[in-house]
């Protein structure tokens, strides 16, 4: 993902100076990430004092899906065996998500579960629940997970469990059309780790100034990592489609029940309550 989010040769981001987006349609969607949430890291390597170079020996990321319905649940499972000796002792992990238009991330709701474990979550773009698929735009979200301590270690895992939800797709004209698909593509997985950096080299391309947090007040330079899927395939979803044939008799029933449900109310106001005298 950031190799097309940042290395494609029809704009340029560099630190300090004017990020240049042309109007080609593939790359819109991209803006606001590319403007506003990364910046290419060229500083020296004296600058990045703070930042710790994990020696790893395999990454191995796992992705799920848990429920039913339009309401799932996203469960990453991120698995690191280290080498034998880290000067590393913190590390945290960030994986950059981008979501399709047939599917949301309500960040209300996971604000309110974040006590309960969820993850936290940066978005530069506000997201419409309320809108079905068609009228949506895609968006790229930060999920931020809890940090993992590693100078006792030489292994480690990270889950991360993400409440999403799946929109409404516009109706079919076609009968044979039941389903629409929703694919997720493999997220970027940044790691950043606090430690002694002494001895270990690291190469500043495969660095980015992201911000350290959800709470988004101040920028530390993440480290894209390579990993291996567990499950190879993208995750895909089949959301049900409505029929635009079908609009006629639903329409009727709707009508039907409504003059139905108030023709009772009215009925019911206008009896006669006998009272119970004791």
């Amino acid at each position: 993902m950031l190799e097309n989010l940042f290395f494609l040769p029809d704009y340029s981001i560099r630190l300090g100076n004017t990020c240049s987006v042309n109007n080609k349609p593939h790359i819109i969607m991209q803006r606001n990430l590319l403007c506003t949430i990364f910046l290419f890291l060229e500083a020296d390597k004296g600058s990045n004092s703070q930042f710790c170079n994990l020696n790893l020996k395999d990454v191995i990321l796992t992705r799920n899906i848990t429920n039913q319905g339009f309401q799932r649940d996203l469960v990453s499972v991120i698995e690191i065996t280290f080498e034998d000796h880290t000067p590393c002792n913190t590390c945290w992990f960030m994986l950059v998500e981008a979501v399709p238009r047939g599917m949301y991330v309500d960040l209300d709701q996971i604000k309110a579960v974040e006590s309960f474990g969820a993850p936290k979550v940066l978005s530069y773009e506000e997201i419409d629940v309320e809108q079905p698929a068609y009228l949506s735009p895609e968006h790229t979200i930060l999920v931020y997970s809890p940090h993992l301590m590693t100078d006792s270690k030489h292994y480690g895992t990270i889950h991360v469990d993400m409440p999403i939800h799946l929109r409404y797709h516009r109706p079919s004209r076609d009968t044979d059309v039941t389903s629409a698909l929703v694919e997720l593509q493999h997220p970027n997985v940044m790691i950043r780790c606090q430690g002694s950096a002494s001895g270990n080299e690291f190469d500043l391309k495969d660095l980015y100034q992201a911000p350290c947090d959800s709470l988004n007040t101040s920028m530390c330079a993440w480290q894209d990592l390579k990993y291996r899927m567990n499950n190879g395939k993208q995750l895909q979803f089949q959301v049900p489609v409505g029929q635009q044939n079908h609009t006629v008799i639903i329409s009727i029933v709707t009508f039907a029940a409504t003059i139905s449900g108030v023709l009772v109310l009215l009925w019911d106001m206008h009896l006669p309550h006998k009272s119970k005298i004791t």
